[in-house]
């Protein structure tokens, strides 16, 4: 009986290779932006949870101080949460979120600091090799608290026209706009945040922006408001984009600072 041999291919082709690297970039590249807008989605979900919790700590303060909402740290030196996030060691000592003796919410929220920071938010200081995370990226609405908790009295936000315009020291002051449209919280630029007050002209006023809100989900911030719900707002123009340095900008018209102002506070009617 004679054997013929057969020549049977084993392994792959250059062309195979070269096909299958192909195929595998391909794969690649459309994975790659569906992980990107996964992480996202998740840094924006932890963003939301943390105005959540902020804002139900708010309201349980208020409900437990007949309706009054916590100090702002415009007037008071222990406010609704305190320290100065631009400072080092102050932006990194939990002290200031976490103590009852700095921070009126911190007996809502379990002693924990997490709530007070958008997990987008990356501002870090440095010391040598070591660097140390900000804790708080959250400011509240100038227009929003009270003077002192031994003071019940809504404070004024100096940067709004004098008696023009509505300040919110207690749950019945939140009227116009009503508690779904007037935001307590929001997250405030890496470069721009350093007091717990977040500062804006009135609606229909000249516009000067003194601080700057942040942008970290598609283009957009966090925001808290007043009936506990939260919500991710994007800004439409490029004035939000944060200045380098930091200074105030005046405008006379914008879109975005009109959506701001327009849910921050309220004129008062000239003959109510």
């Amino acid at each position: 009986m004679s054997h013929h041999k057969q020549n049977q291919a084993s392994g792959f082709t250059r062309l195979d290779l070269l096909a299958i690297v192909a195929l595998t970039s391909l794969l690649v590249l459309s994975i790659v932006p569906a992980i990107g807008k996964s992480h996202a989605s998740v840094l924006s979900a932890g963003c939301l949870n943390n105005k959540r919790l902020l804002m139900q700590a708010f309201l349980l303060y208020a409900n437990e101080n007949d309706g009054w909402f916590p100090p702002s740290n415009i007037y008071a030196s222990r406010g609704w949460v305190s320290g100065n996030v631009n400072n080092f060691p102050e932006a990194t000592n939990s002290m200031f979120l976490t103590s009852p003796s700095y921070c009126a919410l911190a007996p809502y929220l379990g002693g924990k600091a997490a709530p007070f920071k958008c997990p987008a938010e990356n501002k870090l200081f440095t010391s040598g090799t070591r660097s140390w995370k900000a804790l708080r990226s959250v400011s509240m609405n100038a227009s929003v608290g009270t003077m002192d908790p031994g003071f019940k009295k809504a404070a004024i936000s100096p940067w709004l026209s004098y008696k023009s315009f509505y300040s919110y020291g207690r749950l019945s002051d939140v009227v116009n706009p009503k508690p779904s449209d007037l935001w307590a919280i929001l997250d405030e630029a890496s470069d721009s945040i350093n007091d717990p007050v977040f500062a804006f002209t009135g609606p229909g006023e000249p516009i000067r922006i003194f601080d700057w809100p942040a942008t970290y989900h598609d283009f957009g911030a966090g925001f808290g408001f007043m009936d506990g719900h939260a919500e991710i707002h994007s800004w439409q123009t490029s004035v939000m984009i944060t200045p380098n340095p930091v200074t105030v900008i005046s405008f006379t018209t914008n879109i975005d600072h009109a959506w701001l102002s327009g849910h921050g506070t309220a004129r008062i009617p000239l003959n109510p």
